[in-house]
């Protein structure tokens, strides 16, 4: 950070405010304005603080195309070049598969944000006011709409008050040595067989606030906090949900957690999610459950300036840059002596 020193000149310029131009985030020039005190010739040059308008940056963003999408299954023979992906689970007539996870195919879909919201100003300088996830079924695609929540026993023959099952969207982990830095459209998917070993995998927050695994959460008996669920206009529960239909989820960014973890991928220059469900499928392909493009998918053309044409991931949403809070407390103190200059000045003309 520059420091401004405070100096006099002869100057027969009227009254005027000026704005230091952008330089760095933790600039002067970003966080303050030149305030200029002109009496008699004089010109004083103190700091002011900050109106909201160049205090906090809000920037709405629709972003069209992912920078990372892949289908998230053992048995994927073609990692980051399908032209869809599924989500489905394991759990069949309220039967558990110990070789596979209960969320057997999944969806990784990561953003790359680092055009929209400058990384690396610290996680708690991003105010995410909305975000939400649009996903395109595919061409096949048929499976029952259920826009609720359903509580992991009535995969395990509990009563369930609507057909279907929900599309979840969920944070993404990562286990054996990989991070989000390192994990790519083609990295490994891990052990083919067996619960828990997925290198990328679902993510959610638990009562305690810990981020785990929720992959078993049926098999493992708890209940998942969902980031989304995703919702389809025009559609009622128990509709089928045919080719074409965009699926919208609106992050819930009052969570706390979910907040945080929001916080922490734009700090980074990114954000990803992790799209599960669990319609109980024996088979690699067919239909009964959610199927969506990707952008590999030949029908995605990020160029038009058609909407349906763009059948890929989408994120859209408002986020804001508020300063640090080291920065507004130095503007605090930057204000009180650019007040108290002004004060003895008209000591002075008295």
């Amino acid at each position: 950070m520059r420091l401004l020193a405070l100096r006099a000149c002869r100057c027969n310029l009227p009254l005027t405010f000026r704005n230091l131009p952008i330089a760095s985030p933790r600039s002067l020039e970003q966080i303050g304005e030149l305030l200029f005190f002109m009496r008699k010739g004089i010109l004083f040059i103190a700091i002011a603080a900050l109106s909201p308008v160049t205090g906090a940056l809000a920037a709405s963003f629709d972003i069209i195309t992912p920078s990372m999408d892949r289908w998230v299954y053992p048995f994927n023979g073609s990692p980051g070049v399908r032209p869809a992906a599924s989500a489905f689970g394991t759990v069949v007539n309220g039967v558990v598969d110990s070789q596979f996870d209960d969320r057997d195919g999944q969806m990784l879909v990561r953003f790359s944000t680092s055009h929209i919201a400058t990384p690396g100003l610290g996680a708690a300088n991003y105010a995410v006011t909305s975000l939400r996830l649009t996903l395109t079924t595919w061409e096949e695609a048929s499976f029952l709409y259920d826009p609720t929540y359903d509580s992991y026993q009535t995969l395990l023959g509990g009563e369930d008050s609507d057909a279907g099952h929900p599309v979840e969207i969920f944070g993404v982990g990562y286990r054996n040595g990989f991070t989000a830095s390192t994990f790519v459209e083609n990295s490994p998917h891990g052990a083919a067989f067996g619960k828990g070993v997925r290198n990328a995998y679902a993510a959610g927050f638990n009562d305690a606030g810990q981020m785990i695994d929720v992959s078993n959460n049926v098999s493992q008996g708890f209940e998942v906090n969902p980031f989304a669920i995703g919702q389809v206009a025009g559609l009622v529960a128990g509709d089928t949900v045919g080719p074409d239909k965009q699926m919208t989820f609106d992050i819930n960014v009052t969570s706390p957690e979910i907040l945080a973890y929001l916080q922490a991928s734009l700090n980074q220059g990114y954000i990803e999610f992790m799209v599960t469900s669990l319609y109980p499928s024996s088979q690699e392909a067919g239909s009964g459950y959610p199927v969506f493009y990707t952008k590999e998918s030949p029908w995605h053309d990020p160029t038009s300036e058609n909407a349906f044409d763009h059948v890929a991931a989408q994120l859209s949403g408002e986020i804001t840059i508020v300063p640090e809070p080291s920065t507004m407390a130095f503007l605090g103190l930057a204000a009180l002596t650019g007040l108290g200059m002004l004060a003895c000045w008209k000591r002075n003309e008295q």
